[in-house]
C-alpha cells in the first residue's frame, strides 16, 4: 500500500499490528507531507485513515498470494526438463 501523510502521523505508525513501514521508500511531496510504501493487512486500512493518512491499496492481500504463484510457476522448470550435458 502508499500512505501519505504528514510526518507526525507517518512516525506514529509504528504501533499498528501487521503493518510493516518500509522507510527507504519515503519522498517528501514538498507540502509538508510524505508518501512511504507499507504492507498490511487491509484490516489497518480504517486505522489508518483515522490517524490522517491517506491510504491507496496497491495490491489485496488475495493479489499478492496469486501473484507470489504466477512467479512461482514462471521460474519453476517442467518436470520433464533434462539439463544439457555440460
Amino acid at each position: 500500500m502508499r500512505i501519505t501523510a504528514p510526518v507526525d502521523a507517518l512516525r506514529g505508525l509504528r504501533d499498528i499490528g501487521g503493518l510493516t513501514i518500509y522507510p527507504p521508500t519515503i519522498e517528501d511531496l514538498g507540502d509538508g507531507r510524505y508518501r512511504v510504501a507499507g504492507h498490511g493487512p487491509t484490516s489497518v486500512v480504517p486505522e489508518l485513515r483515522a490517524r490522517g493518512c491517506d491510504v491507496r491499496v496497491l495490491m489485496s492481500a488475495h493479489d499478492d498470494d496469486e501473484f507470489n504463484q504466477d512467479v512461482a510457476r514462471t521460474v519453476t522448470l517442467p518436470p520433464e526438463f533434462v539439463p544439457p550435458d555440460g
